[in-house]
């Protein structure tokens, strides 16, 4: 009703949203969903009016001095944003993106024998 009143910052997951956490399964060095936080936007998925989420680790966040306060904050950081999704409008959460592999990963180079 009051739109001024919906608090948009970063908060702990759901439990609708813990549990589709453990159905998807939990990014490499989570242990728990509630390690995570989540950050909402809405907007319209498929012509139909949804809440995008993103789920971040706020100690990685926090290692780079990042105050996450708004959905836009994690643009500029990919690789923070460990997965996304939406809420359909009944309630049922999406997970649409999975974590990325960790940025310190790179390609084994393979070494050609002289």
């Amino acid at each position: 009703m009051f739109g001024f009143l919906h608090h948009s910052g970063p908060r702990s997951p759901s439990k609708a949203i813990r549990k589709a956490l453990d159905k998807d399964g939990l990014p490499m060095g989570i242990r728990s969903g509630s390690e995570l936080r989540v950050i909402q936007s809405r907007g319209r998925y498929s012509d139909r009016k949804v809440t995008f989420i993103r789920m971040f680790d706020p100690a990685r966040a926090a290692e780079r001095h990042l105050g996450v306060r708004a959905f836009s904050d994690l643009d500029a950081y990919p690789a923070l944003i460990l997965k996304a999704g939406h809420i359909e409008p009944d309630g049922i959460v999406v997970i649409t993106r999975r974590w990325p592999a960790p940025e310190y990963e790179t390609p084994s180079l393979l070494r050609a024998s002289s």
